[in-house]
Protein backbone atom coordinates (compact mmCIF):
# COMPACT_ATOMS: atom_id res chain seq x y z
CA UNK A 1 0.00 0.00 0.00
CA UNK A 2 2.83 2.41 0.82
CA UNK A 3 4.49 1.75 -2.54
CA UNK A 4 1.15 2.39 -4.24
CA UNK A 5 0.73 5.68 -2.37
CA UNK A 6 4.28 6.70 -3.26
CA UNK A 7 3.59 5.92 -6.93
CA UNK A 8 0.54 8.19 -6.80
CA UNK A 9 2.61 10.89 -5.12
CA UNK A 10 5.27 10.65 -7.81
CA UNK A 11 2.60 10.88 -10.52
CA UNK A 12 1.11 13.98 -8.87
CA UNK A 13 4.58 15.55 -8.77
CA UNK A 14 4.71 15.06 -12.54
CA UNK A 15 1.25 16.63 -12.90
CA UNK A 16 2.30 19.65 -10.85
CA UNK A 17 5.31 20.23 -13.06
CA UNK A 18 3.43 19.87 -16.37
CA UNK A 19 -0.29 20.53 -15.96
CA UNK A 20 -0.09 24.27 -16.51
CA UNK A 21 1.14 23.87 -20.05
CA UNK A 22 -2.43 24.14 -21.29
CA UNK A 23 -3.22 27.62 -20.18
CA UNK A 24 -3.02 31.10 -19.46
CA UNK A 25 -1.01 34.17 -18.91
CA UNK A 26 2.14 33.92 -16.84
CA UNK A 27 1.82 37.10 -14.79
CA UNK A 28 -0.57 35.52 -12.27
CA UNK A 29 -0.32 31.92 -11.20
CA UNK A 30 -3.47 31.58 -9.18
CA UNK A 31 -3.38 30.76 -5.52
CA UNK A 32 -4.66 28.76 -2.58
CA UNK A 33 -8.13 28.82 -1.09
CA UNK A 34 -9.61 28.71 2.37
CA UNK A 35 -13.00 27.77 3.75
CA UNK A 36 -14.85 29.82 6.32
CA UNK A 37 -17.17 27.52 8.22
CA UNK A 38 -19.87 28.20 10.79
CA UNK A 39 -20.02 25.69 13.64
CA UNK A 40 -23.23 24.73 15.43
CA UNK A 41 -22.28 27.10 18.24
CA UNK A 42 -22.18 29.95 15.72
CA UNK A 43 -18.40 30.26 15.93
CA UNK A 44 -16.71 30.99 12.60
CA UNK A 45 -13.54 29.00 11.86
CA UNK A 46 -11.18 28.86 8.89
CA UNK A 47 -9.78 25.78 7.17
CA UNK A 48 -7.27 25.34 4.37
CA UNK A 49 -9.02 23.80 1.37
CA UNK A 50 -6.11 21.44 0.54
CA UNK A 51 -6.37 19.69 3.90
CA UNK A 52 -10.11 19.92 4.62
CA UNK A 53 -11.16 16.46 3.46
CA UNK A 54 -8.05 14.65 4.73
CA UNK A 55 -8.42 16.17 8.19
CA UNK A 56 -12.05 15.06 8.35
CA UNK A 57 -10.99 11.48 7.59
CA UNK A 58 -8.06 11.22 10.01
CA UNK A 59 -8.53 12.74 13.50
CA UNK A 60 -4.82 12.27 14.25
CA UNK A 61 -3.95 14.98 11.75
CA UNK A 62 -5.87 17.55 13.80
CA UNK A 63 -2.92 17.43 16.20
CA UNK A 64 -1.02 19.54 13.63
CA UNK A 65 -2.71 22.52 15.28
CA UNK A 66 -0.39 21.98 18.27
CA UNK A 67 2.66 22.76 16.14
CA UNK A 68 4.37 26.09 15.60
CA UNK A 69 5.37 27.12 12.08
CA UNK A 70 8.99 26.09 12.69
CA UNK A 71 7.91 22.70 14.06
CA UNK A 72 5.69 22.10 11.03
CA UNK A 73 8.57 23.00 8.71
CA UNK A 74 10.70 20.37 10.46
CA UNK A 75 7.96 17.78 9.97
CA UNK A 76 7.66 18.65 6.28
CA UNK A 77 11.42 18.71 5.72
CA UNK A 78 11.85 15.24 7.22
CA UNK A 79 8.88 13.95 5.22
CA UNK A 80 10.32 15.34 1.99
CA UNK A 81 13.56 13.53 2.77
CA UNK A 82 11.85 10.26 3.69
CA UNK A 83 9.86 10.30 0.45
CA UNK A 84 12.97 11.27 -1.55
CA UNK A 85 11.07 14.03 -3.33
CA UNK A 86 12.93 15.92 -6.08
CA UNK A 87 14.90 18.83 -4.63
CA UNK A 88 13.77 21.00 -7.53
CA UNK A 89 10.18 20.60 -6.32
CA UNK A 90 10.74 21.69 -2.72
CA UNK A 91 13.69 24.08 -3.00
CA UNK A 92 11.42 27.10 -3.40
CA UNK A 93 9.60 26.26 -0.16
CA UNK A 94 12.71 25.47 1.87
CA UNK A 95 14.49 28.63 0.70
CA UNK A 96 11.53 30.97 1.32
CA UNK A 97 11.80 32.50 -2.13
CA UNK A 98 8.26 33.91 -2.19
CA UNK A 99 7.17 37.12 -0.47
CA UNK A 100 3.71 37.14 1.12
CA UNK A 101 2.07 40.51 1.63
CA UNK A 102 -1.31 41.63 2.84
CA UNK A 103 -3.87 42.58 0.20
CA UNK A 104 -4.40 46.33 -0.18
CA UNK A 105 -7.92 47.82 -0.06
CA UNK A 106 -7.99 48.37 -3.82
CA UNK A 107 -7.21 44.67 -4.37
CA UNK A 108 -10.26 43.53 -2.41
CA UNK A 109 -13.93 43.32 -3.27
CA UNK A 110 -17.03 43.46 -1.07
CA UNK A 111 -18.28 40.12 0.21
CA UNK A 112 -21.68 39.48 -1.45
CA UNK A 113 -24.69 40.08 0.77
CA UNK A 114 -25.82 36.55 -0.04
CA UNK A 115 -22.82 35.14 1.81
CA UNK A 116 -23.56 33.60 5.20
CA UNK A 117 -20.41 35.41 6.39
CA UNK A 118 -21.32 38.87 5.08
CA UNK A 119 -21.93 40.11 8.63
CA UNK A 120 -18.51 38.95 9.87
CA UNK A 121 -16.30 39.46 6.78
CA UNK A 122 -16.69 42.60 4.69
CA UNK A 123 -13.88 42.28 2.10
CA UNK A 124 -12.37 39.43 0.10
CA UNK A 125 -9.88 38.74 -2.67
CA UNK A 126 -11.52 38.13 -6.06
CA UNK A 127 -11.88 34.44 -6.90
CA UNK A 128 -9.12 33.44 -9.32
CA UNK A 129 -11.28 30.51 -10.49
CA UNK A 130 -8.41 28.05 -10.96
CA UNK A 131 -9.47 25.33 -8.54
CA UNK A 132 -12.39 23.48 -10.18
CA UNK A 133 -14.30 23.57 -6.88
CA UNK A 134 -18.00 24.00 -7.63
CA UNK A 135 -19.63 23.25 -4.29
CA UNK A 136 -18.91 23.97 -0.63
CA UNK A 137 -19.12 21.76 2.45
CA UNK A 138 -22.20 22.35 4.60
CA UNK A 139 -22.13 25.71 6.39
CA UNK A 140 -18.85 26.61 4.67
CA UNK A 141 -17.90 29.01 1.89
CA UNK A 142 -14.72 29.14 -0.15
CA UNK A 143 -12.64 32.31 -0.18
CA UNK A 144 -9.50 33.11 -2.16
CA UNK A 145 -6.60 32.90 0.29
CA UNK A 146 -3.88 34.19 -2.01
CA UNK A 147 -3.11 35.28 -5.58
CA UNK A 148 0.42 34.86 -6.88
CA UNK A 149 2.30 37.06 -9.35
CA UNK A 150 5.21 35.49 -11.20
CA UNK A 151 6.64 38.79 -12.37
CA UNK A 152 7.19 40.12 -8.85
CA UNK A 153 7.57 36.83 -6.93
CA UNK A 154 4.81 38.07 -4.60
CA UNK A 155 1.73 36.37 -3.18
CA UNK A 156 -1.03 38.81 -2.25
CA UNK A 157 -2.85 37.17 0.66
CA UNK A 158 -6.02 37.69 2.66
CA UNK A 159 -4.26 38.05 6.02
CA UNK A 160 -7.57 38.13 7.91
CA UNK A 161 -8.32 34.63 6.65
CA UNK A 162 -4.71 33.46 6.76
CA UNK A 163 -4.33 34.38 10.42
CA UNK A 164 -7.39 32.29 11.27
CA UNK A 165 -5.58 29.15 10.10
CA UNK A 166 -3.32 27.18 12.42
CA UNK A 167 0.44 27.75 11.92
CA UNK A 168 0.64 24.23 10.43
CA UNK A 169 -2.02 24.99 7.82
CA UNK A 170 -0.32 28.31 7.07
CA UNK A 171 2.87 26.36 6.28
CA UNK A 172 0.93 24.09 3.94
CA UNK A 173 -0.49 27.19 2.22
CA UNK A 174 3.08 28.45 1.74
CA UNK A 175 3.99 25.06 0.27
CA UNK A 176 0.97 25.26 -2.06
CA UNK A 177 2.09 28.65 -3.36
CA UNK A 178 5.67 27.47 -3.83
CA UNK A 179 4.45 24.50 -5.87
CA UNK A 180 2.52 26.93 -8.06
CA UNK A 181 5.77 28.88 -8.40
CA UNK A 182 7.63 25.73 -9.48
CA UNK A 183 4.98 24.99 -12.10
CA UNK A 184 5.19 28.57 -13.38
CA UNK A 185 2.08 28.40 -15.56
CA UNK A 186 -1.55 29.18 -14.88
CA UNK A 187 -3.83 26.17 -14.75
CA UNK A 188 -6.06 23.96 -12.64
CA UNK A 189 -4.59 23.71 -9.12
CA UNK A 190 -6.31 20.39 -8.38
CA UNK A 191 -3.04 18.38 -8.75
CA UNK A 192 -1.38 20.63 -6.17
CA UNK A 193 -4.25 20.23 -3.70
CA UNK A 194 -4.22 16.46 -4.26
CA UNK A 195 -0.46 16.37 -3.74
CA UNK A 196 -0.66 18.17 -0.38
CA UNK A 197 -3.60 16.03 0.75
CA UNK A 198 -1.73 12.83 -0.09
CA UNK A 199 1.46 14.15 1.48
CA UNK A 200 -0.16 14.67 4.88
CA UNK A 201 -1.99 11.34 4.57
CA UNK A 202 1.30 9.48 4.08
CA UNK A 203 2.73 7.20 6.76
CA UNK A 204 5.96 9.19 6.58
CA UNK A 205 4.19 12.42 7.49
CA UNK A 206 2.25 10.75 10.30
CA UNK A 207 5.45 9.31 11.78
CA UNK A 208 7.26 12.63 11.64
CA UNK A 209 4.24 14.44 13.06
CA UNK A 210 4.08 12.12 16.05
CA UNK A 211 7.83 12.45 16.60
CA UNK A 212 7.57 16.25 16.60
CA UNK A 213 4.56 16.21 18.91
CA UNK A 214 6.52 14.19 21.44
CA UNK A 215 9.09 16.99 21.45
CA UNK A 216 6.63 19.89 21.34
CA UNK A 217 3.98 18.94 23.87
CA UNK A 218 3.55 16.84 27.00
CA UNK A 219 3.89 13.20 25.84
CA UNK A 220 1.21 12.17 28.35
CA UNK A 221 -1.38 14.33 26.60
CA UNK A 222 -3.91 12.46 24.48
CA UNK A 223 -3.49 13.18 20.76
CA UNK A 224 -7.09 12.41 19.83
CA UNK A 225 -10.12 13.77 21.64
Amino acid sequence: MQNFKFSILTFLVFCIMTFGAFAGHESSGGGGDGYLCKEKSGKVIARFVDTFETLSQNPLLHTMSNLSSSAMRRVLSRTFSDLALPKSLIREYLNNTLHFREARPNELMTVPKSSIFASSKSKMLPDFNDDNIFSNPDQCEKFQLGIQSYTSNVVVADFELLNMLSPAEQELFYLHENLIRVRRLTGDTTPIRDYIALLIASKEFETNLLDELQITIDPTQSFIE
